[in-house]
């Protein structure tokens, strides 16, 4: 920590600390995952709060639901000891506002057989904007998620569920009866009609 000596208005010498880096967590893994590889937005969020003296440390893992914020207040800056006192909540704030600008839509598990057909459909698109929506694949759950800019995640979001809707109807893929069968047995809720 950086501690200096300066002055109040009435002449005295007061310490200044640069306060401790904070970590804030709880935060949307999507949406952290989606900054880190989006350099346009990134950029934008470390521009935000390099106006309220924080800079990030992104974090590496793709699943981390936190981020650190370091100080980069110094004596230089006029009011220092009242923006000291303020950082944390400054920054966290403008973190959460810049963050209530994304949206996450989790698509529900795919059926296996059906999943490399959707995905071949996805990458057939043409996204506008794309550095604006990301959409990430979890392989091993067959689950889809879209994340950015919330009116581009809305409608990226629509053509995903029209690619799943079209390539169930196609294939024949249903939700079935056999859901309302098998009463507490742990199934796939897609039943494929032959």
């Amino acid at each position: 920590m950086d501690v200096k000596a300066i002055s109040n208005h009435y002449g005295e010498h007061i310490s200044f600390k640069t306060p401790a880096p904070v970590e804030i967590q709880d935060l949307d893994a999507k949406k952290l995952q989606f900054l880190t590889n989006s350099p346009p937005y990134r950029q934008t969020l470390e521009k935000e709060l390099k106006a309220v003296y924080g800079k990030p440390v992104w974090p590496d893992n793709y699943k981390s639901r936190s981020i650190t914020m370091h100080c980069t207040l110094t004596k230089e800056a006029e009011n220092c000891q009242m923006l000291a006192r303020t950082w944390e909540a400054n920054v966290k704030e403008t973190l959460h506002r810049f963050l209530d600008t994304l949206l996450v839509i989790k698509h529900p598990k795919i059926l296996p057989e059906a999943f490399h057909l959707v995905l071949d459909e996805i990458k057939r698109l043409h996204i506008s904007n794309p550095d604006a929506v990301a959409v990430s694949l979890v392989k091993n759950t067959h689950v889809i998620y879209v994340t950015g800019l919330k009116e581009a995640v809305k409608k990226l979001s629509k053509q995903v569920d029209d690619i799943i809707d079209l390539i169930y109807t196609s294939h024949r893929f249903t939700q079935g009866e056999v859901l309302n069968i098998c009463i507490g047995a742990k199934i796939n809720p897609y039943v494929r009609i032959h």
